[in-house]
């Protein structure tokens, strides 16, 4: 009995040993890597993951997967993600899907990526939580599920995932998973808008000018707008050009309208080609030239746009 106790004894001294080891290799690691001394980092954590740590295995996977301290090898990142992502780990987890979600390292697997993001998502982590419902939401890896794609969207949404709030809007404002709620989706939106996501702030724009959810405000639609023009977003650059069109919550300004109506022709709206078409035809906030107005009713009507082509009929 003696004998066996001193070997139990003996295996939990080394545990503690090898356990202090471990915690000594990922501390050092994580001061490296705060410290952006990448070449050490992956050093200590490829010694801690060996012995097993889900951390350090994470770790090592996010260095081998962006190159830092290392080059990049995504198969040994699926790899490690995958060492930690069944030991638990939440952030591991959502890579792995991640990784069968878009075919990286691995053939796509839909069915993985959703098994992977649900047990990320059920830790409570947003990234999955929202790439979840978005699978349950479009029935990939999974039927359509609108109610647990809502379900989701909600519990990413409080945790202030801008992408997942957004979503949320939508599937209230259509009535999707739920019974349509306006003032439910303008809320989402305009969650989403505050931290700077494009197309949520043109959605809430949209809410403010048409007053859905919300009493009209122009001013407040104007402020939106602009906010998702200035990041690019194409038709908000639109709807911010008509407003200075119109004066709409700004006064009149044509210049200011020529300016958006070309950002937003410039990429492809066909409404905004139109428009400036119109304000070259008519030498609205920039010079007549008759030219321009030709190419950009063309470049409308080319896309279906039927003010355009009728538009042309009378040019030509």
């Amino acid at each position: 009995m003696k004998r066996i106790w001193l070997l139990v004894l003996g295996c939990l001294i080394a545990c503690i040993a090898l356990t202090a080891t471990v915690y000594a290799d990922l501390d050092k690691g994580m001061k490296a890597y705060e410290n952006k001394d990448f070449k050490t980092a992956f050093s200590e954590f490829k010694k801690a993951a060996e012995q097993g740590d889900a951390l350090s295995q994470s770790m090592l996977a996010v260095m081998y997967y962006e190159g830092e301290g290392t080059p990049v090898n995504k198969a040994e990142a699926f790899k490690w993600f995958k060492k930690a992502a069944a030991q638990g780990h939440a952030d591991a987890q959502y890579a792995l899907a991640a990784m069968y979600d878009n075919g990286e390292e691995t053939p796509v697997n839909k069915a993985e990526a959703i098994k992977w993001y649900k047990k990320a998502a059920e830790q409570g982590h947003a990234g999955a939580q929202n790439n979840l419902a978005f699978m349950y939401n479009n029935g990939e890896g999974t039927p359509v599920n609108k109610a647990e794609a809502i379900k989701w969207y909600k519990k990413a949404a409080e945790q202030g995932e801008a992408n997942a709030q957004r979503s949320l809007a939508v599937m209230y404002y259509k009535g999707e998973g739920t019974p349509v709620n306006k003032a439910e989706a303008f809320k989402w939106y305009k969650k989403a808008a505050e931290q700077g996501e494009a197309p949520a702030q043109y959605n809430l724009a949209l809410k403010y000018d048409n007053g859905e959810g919300t009493p009209v405000n122009k001013a407040e639609a104007f402020k939106w707008y602009k906010k998702a023009a200035e990041q690019g977003y194409a038709k908000a650059q639109h709807n911010l050009a008509f407003m200075y069109n119109n004066g709409e919550g700004t006064p009149v300004n044509k210049a200011e309208a020529f300016n958006w109506y070309k950002k937003a022709a410039d990429q492809g709206e066909a409404n905004a080609q139109h428009n400036l078409a119109l304000m070259y035809s008519r030498g609205e906030g920039t010079p007549v030239n008759k030219a321009e107005a030709f190419n950009w009713y063309k470049k409308a009507a080319d896309q279906g746009f039927e003010l355009a082509k009728e538009a042309l009929k009378k040019i030509q």
